[in-house]
């Protein structure tokens, strides 16, 4: 790579944009203002038209004055770069940006008087000549919008403290705080509101467009603006703003749904294990009242029967309060030492009946010494569902069979059965909140996609998982593991 000798100076990338920036802003004004009086000349009231095309008069007179001060850098042979210096054309008296325009009597146009605003997309143009944002404003006129402009980033903040924008069409050269850095802090500002942003302006190098998509602008138009392009650019993003807001309005009023269904779930929940607990405990009291006259064997079975059913809307009452507690991250296992061998059998023997009634037997292979260090009355539960759950689903004159066995780094505890095989596809599903698996004919009750739910939240919360595997002879084997301490 060949340097740069004293007489001819090193290149730089975008060393003339201040140049084309200067000269594009004014000539921005004339054509567009040009193109409003040549399109709808006839339809303006006179005063606008008397406005713009002064506008038209000092942009040309600034132009000219730069192309004047750009030939004398040249004749001169010196460095234009150097000798180039943006805002110091003086056209009357009054200074704005890079241009010193002639001072307005007029009002800026989001100043003028306005029709009722509310429900209206409020758009925001900022930019330091006072002429382009009239000329963007007049772009934008009469298509619904709220108008309002900023000639510099204080002032643009300002106005978007007090206004909620909808839209933001930005300049990127600025003095004090350039165009990108607005950019930034009105999406800041906007928090987690989706805000448009478009920048329009004379900066057309590739660095500027990058730092344009860094910052978050959704378009990045040059000057001269088309028109029309604006407006259909500003159209569509305001449309998907509307979208975004009426998405955003919809999740909240789901969550405050939500919200209201699981308090009103909890509060049910909570008012219903007061006399179910009563009820229990009218149960346990008869049954132990009662006699070893044969003739009130019928009496006793059917209390029996309704004592494990209370039992079974117990369990099934804790577990919706402890799914919820688990969806929200504070289902906290009481830890204790738990013998499992002693847990699987007395689960077992909780559910002989039951599975005698149905044709099942009910074995177990128990080979755990050491105790596990967990919520015994969770760990209850999530294996009186896997019990019942195999339970439901296996044949008549099938096996149930309960599995505990130890490793040096975790305990395995598995509840495996004989009856139909579950897919590949929807082993995972099936631990999700709803979900059920194919229910055979055979099988009585409804299942609500729940009971597996719980399982593995509770199993998550100390640290474990679940998963379904086979065993020898048995397809379907729920099996849980947990870390030792």
């Amino acid at each position: 790579m060949s340097r740069p000798t004293k007489d001819q100076p090193p290149t730089r990338p975008g060393r003339f944009s201040a140049i084309s920036h200067d000269l594009t802003s004014p000539l921005n004004a004339i054509i567009g203002f040009a193109t409003l009086l040549a399109e709808r000349g006839e339809d303006l009231p006179a005063d606008r038209r008397e406005r713009f095309a002064s506008h038209i008069r000092d942009s040309g007179e600034a132009l000219r004055s730069m192309l004047a001060r750009l030939v004398s850098l040249l004749e001169g042979e010196k460095d234009v770069v150097s000798g180039w210096s943006s805002g110091t054309f003086q056209v009357g008296e009054r200074e704005s940006g890079t241009l010193q325009v002639a001072p307005q009597a007029t009002p800026a146009l989001s100043s003028i008087p306005a029709p009722h605003t509310a429900g209206r997309p409020v758009v925001l143009v900022v930019d330091q000549d006072d002429h382009n944002c009239e000329l963007t404003s007049a772009f934008l006129s009469g298509r619904g919008y709220e108008i309002l402009t900023a000639h510099s980033g204080q002032e643009a903040l300002a106005v978007a403290q007090q206004r909620t924008l909808d839209l933001a069409l930005l300049e990127a050269r600025m003095p004090e705080m350039d165009g990108f850095e607005i950019a930034s802090r009105l999406k800041a500002l906007s928090e987690d509101e989706y805000l448009p942003v478009v920048f329009v302006t004379a900066m057309t190098d590739d660095e500027s467009r990058l730092r344009a998509l860094e910052v978050g602008a959704e378009q990045y138009l040059a000057k001269p603006v088309n028109r029309h392009e604006l407006r259909a650019r500003v159209k569509n993003l305001l449309n998907l703003r509307a979208h975004q807001r009426a998405l955003a309005a919809q999740n909240a009023q789901l969550r405050s749904l939500e919200r209201f269904k699981d308090e009103t779930t909890a509060m049910l929940v909570h008012d219903l294990k007061s006399p179910l607990s009563a009820m229990t405990m009218n149960l346990e009291f008869a049954l132990r009242e009662l006699t070893l006259d044969p003739s009130l064997d019928p009496v006793r079975g059917a209390l029996e029967d309704s004592r494990a059913a209370g039992s079974r809307l117990f369990r099934m009452i804790a577990n919706l309060l402890d799914i919820g507690r688990g969806e929200e991250g504070r289902l906290v296992p009481r830890r204790a030492s738990v013998d499992v061998n002693d847990l699987f059998e007395r689960i077992r023997q909780m559910h002989a009946v039951e599975a005698c009634a149905r044709g099942v037997s009910l074995t177990t292979d128990l080979s755990v010494s050491d105790p596990l260090d967990g919520d015994p009355e969770l760990l209850g539960r999530v294996t009186e569902n896997l019990v019942e759950n195999a339970l439901r689903y296996t044949r008549a004159g099938g096996r149930v069979h309960l599995i505990a066995r130890q490793h040096d780094r975790a305990f395995e505890l598995s509840v495996a059965n004989d009856g139909p095989r579950i897919e590949e596809s929807a082993r995972k599903l099936i631990f999700e909140k709803y979900a059920q698996g194919a229910q055979p004919p055979s099988v009585q009750g409804i299942n609500r996609g729940l009971g597996l739910y719980f399982c593995r939240l509770a199993v998550e919360a100390h640290g474990g998982s679940i998963t379904v595997e086979e065993e020898p002879g048995l397809p379907t084997s729920f099996r849980v593991t947990l870390p030792r301490r």
